[in-house]
């Protein structure tokens, strides 16, 4: 009988598990899955790594980082010669307030803008980048392991960043923002 070592299911709309008795990682991004079978799965397979929200699904894969850059540009159709880092942040303070900034709000992340974003923050150890996360007009962040961009919940991120001197994504949540009343003003006339 094959044996589940690795389950994805992302968006699945499960809403139970089978016993996985050898189950190394379970990825459970947006499902049904209730708190209850989530902390059950964990019990039974205690070396299993469980990520069940997106932050602790990120999180897992920066494990370890000791630098983190930021540069112009998106995650695809990239031009490297082009490229910019517009900040290097390596102090251990700023480094753990940076993870914390990475409040996601699940529901509100549905959808992928069909852009490439920008600008992007590649996570190293040890001079090896372990990921990559780009901005989507300030109010939401792409990552490969996640099923759609995920809408940032709250400004803590971009503020941050514009302390430190990068502006662009504070600078496009706000156009954003003006966008969106602007709509809506003209909808209400």
């Amino acid at each position: 009988a094959p044996v589940l070592r690795h389950v994805d299911l992302r968006r699945a709309p499960v809403e139970s598990l089978p016993q996985l008795p050898v189950l190394q990682s379970l990825v459970a991004l947006s499902t049904k899955l209730s708190a209850a079978t989530l902390e059950a799965v964990r019990r039974r397979t205690p070396g299993a790594a469980v990520d069940s929200t997106w932050a602790s699904a990120l999180h897992r894969s920066l494990k370890g980082a000791t630098r983190v850059t930021v540069r112009t540009g998106g995650l695809c159709h990239r031009e490297p010669e082009e490229e910019q880092v517009l900040l290097t942040l390596s102090a251990p303070k700023e480094l753990t307030f940076l993870f914390t900034t990475f409040a996601i709000d699940e529901e509100k992340s549905r959808g992928v803008c069909m852009c490439c974003g920008g600008p992007t923050l590649t996570f190293w150890r040890d001079g090896e980048a372990l990921d990559e996360v780009s901005f989507q007009h300030g109010e939401a962040l792409r990552w490969s392991g996640w099923p759609a961009d995920a809408t940032l919940a709250d400004e803590r991120l971009v503020h941050f960043l514009a302390e430190k001197g990068v502006t662009g994504p504070l600078e496009e949540l706000e156009e954003e923002r003006e966008h969106e009343l602007a709509t809506r003003a003209a909808f209400d006339r």
